[in-house]
């Protein structure tokens, strides 16, 4: 004969089970859904619509031209990320820190190198401007950054 440990007492007691309504009727307790956490920036129409426009455009980096993401500045405010309507079009290569590409050449990948290669951060941003003009899409949105 086997003989067993007794069990250690539960620290939080059983939930009562759901009784079947009717006999042989399988029940089982609700699933609960998490709501989904929204990873994109809740910022304003425009906005949007202005960052929309600056993907369109193309990476402003002269040799390149492809599909762009909007990248931010942090230098605009000292520290904190700039408005939507103060954005940088970079390519996926020139603005991910897991760009395939070397160090210093994306934007998060060595901004030390990539400043001093391709132009500061103002710079940038008024290349894309001025490509945004060139392309008529500028909505003519007040910049709240200085560029100097």
């Amino acid at each position: 004969m086997l003989r067993r440990t007794p069990m250690p007492p539960r620290k939080k007691p059983l939930r009562p089970q759901r009784v079947p309504s009717k006999p042989g009727q399988i029940t089982r307790a609700p699933i609960k859904r998490r709501r989904k956490k929204v990873s994109w920036h809740h910022g304003s129409a425009a906005g949007l619509r202005h960052m929309v426009n600056v993907k369109s455009v193309g990476c402003v980096l002269d040799h390149c031209g492809r599909y762009a993401e909007a990248h931010h500045p942090l230098t605009m405010r000292r520290g904190s990320r700039a408005s939507d309507f103060d954005t940088i079009a970079l390519c996926f290569d020139h603005h991910s820190h897991q760009s395939p590409l070397p160090h210093g050449e994306a934007i998060h990948k060595g901004t030390e190198t990539f400043c001093a290669k391709y132009g500061t951060e103002p710079q940038l941003l008024e290349k894309t401007r001025a490509k945004l003009r060139r392309a008529g899409l500028d909505d003519g949105a007040e910049s709240s950054a200085r560029v100097d």
